[in-house]
């Protein structure tokens, strides 16, 4: 009940076999949109991304999707889309500021960090994982991928950026995670792509990357500047790098 059947034509593989977080933070073409004012499976939404589609015409105060990936996971199940053209009802979304799961992940990084060994650290990510159906860390990584990566602090620590990435999407922890992980200056320079929405019928026309926005993130973004009317009021201050 995640992908339309019979939908010609089909979704990439990309959208295939993905674990239930996946699915439940986005929307894309040939997905089913869970929600609708509704709590069953019957009459579901479903995506139509392409040219001619459920959601491909530019609505009248002309905001559009460039990538053809939807944030699903703060809208209100209550929010009733009817069509791109003459756009939805729309029910407001408690939004999560601080949550358990982030709070296990952050004391996860911080054993982690600390040096703790990794059987001390996984029963935190575990508990994150275990809500969306998944196996454990340990489990999972040497069943489906082969090596104890867990088992290193380098290892861990990776596994647990991936963690905060997939369980917090759209929560806005990412913004900051980077900056604390100083991985901005190589995950933020990545240019942001997408399919071509609205343009592509077939496959072929659709899944074409298209390049949506090119980034840029230099050290001395890691800091905002000091404002130069409290350098002038105290001449000890030192300007931050860059600036």
């Amino acid at each position: 009940n995640t992908i339309m059947l019979n939908y010609k034509p089909g979704t990439v593989k990309l959208n295939l076999e993905r674990e239930h977080r996946y699915y439940a933070s986005l929307g894309f073409d040939g997905g089913i949109w869970f929600g609708q004012g509704k709590t069953g499976l019957s009459g579901l939404y479903s995506v139509n991304a392409r040219k001619g589609g459920n959601v491909s015409p530019i609505p009248a105060d002309h905001s559009q999707n460039l990538t053809g990936i939807w944030p699903k996971k703060v809208v209100n199940y209550k929010t009733v889309m009817s069509d791109a053209a003459s756009g939805f009802t729309s029910v407001t979304y408690p939004f999560p500021v601080i949550r358990m799961a982030d709070l296990y992940l952050m004391y996860a990084e911080a054993l982690n960090e600390k040096g703790e060994d990794y059987a001390t650290v996984l029963p935190w990510i575990d508990m994150v994982r275990e809500r969306s159906g998944l196996q454990g860390v340990k489990e999972s990584w040497d069943q489906y991928v082969g090596n104890s990566k867990y088992a290193t602090q380098t290892g861990l620590r990776q596994i647990i950026m991936q963690e905060r990435r997939i369980e917090l999407a759209f929560e806005g922890h990412y913004f900051w995670d980077v900056r604390r992980w100083k991985t901005a200056t190589t995950e933020l320079t990545q240019p942001l792509t997408g399919w071509k929405v609205r343009y592509g019928e077939t496959d072929v026309d659709y899944y074409s990357e298209n390049l949506v926005l090119v980034r840029d993130f230099t050290p001395k973004m890691y800091f905002w500047p000091i404002d130069i009317g409290e350098l002038r009021k105290d001449p000890n201050l030192v300007q931050n790098y860059g600036w």
